[in-house]
């Protein structure tokens, strides 16, 4: 697997069941322990019929999650890892809404789509830099501002999608 997109609290995975679709070949991997809530396609096809404002707000999460894709891909062929690494941090400290998280190597690397090796690199130089501190799969931000400043413009593009189209998140920097 390769990382497209990042859901958190603020979100849902089945967005093709919001636009009408039945299937969709994506796979949804869990990456950090939480809550979540599960429903029936059907009943949640019928729930949108009957919320007001439910599928305005939901056709716009849409957009949302279509434009972090968008990036995500020209992201991940056009930055150094490092950059890649600092800015998927930062979309996953947004989505869980906490500077604490647990994140091992080897999920970070299936989502860079690198070696587990290279990103014991990045992790490392974000490590050194003050930003993160990272061990035995977990991982604190330490200093938000610098480790944006290390992630690529791609971070800040998306989280200006995000609240434009969503509002604002949790205040986590």
């Amino acid at each position: 697997p390769v990382e497209s997109a990042t859901v958190g609290f603020e979100g849902m995975i089945g967005v093709p069941v919001v636009l009408g679709a039945a299937t969709t070949h994506s796979q949804a991997l869990g990456q950090v322990a939480g809550a979540a809530a599960r429903v029936d396609a059907g009943r949640f096809r019928a729930w949108l019929g009957e919320a007001d404002g439910a599928s305005a707000l939901l056709l716009r999460y849409a957009q949302a999650l279509l434009e972090q894709t968008a990036q995500s891909v020209a992201c991940n062929r056009k930055h150094s890892l490092e950059e890649r690494c600092a800015r998927w941090l930062l979309a996953t400290r947004d989505r869980v809404g906490a500077n604490d998280f647990e994140l091992t190597h080897e999920f970070l690397a299936a989502m860079l789509g690198v070696r587990r090796a290279s990103v014991t690199v990045a992790a490392g130089m974000l490590h050194q830099a003050g930003f993160i501190k990272y061990s035995r799969g977990k991982v604190t931000v330490l200093d938000g501002l610098g480790l944006e400043q290390a992630a690529c413009e791609c971070y800040g593009v998306v989280r200006v999608q995000h609240e434009r189209l969503l509002g604002d998140g949790p205040a986590t920097a």
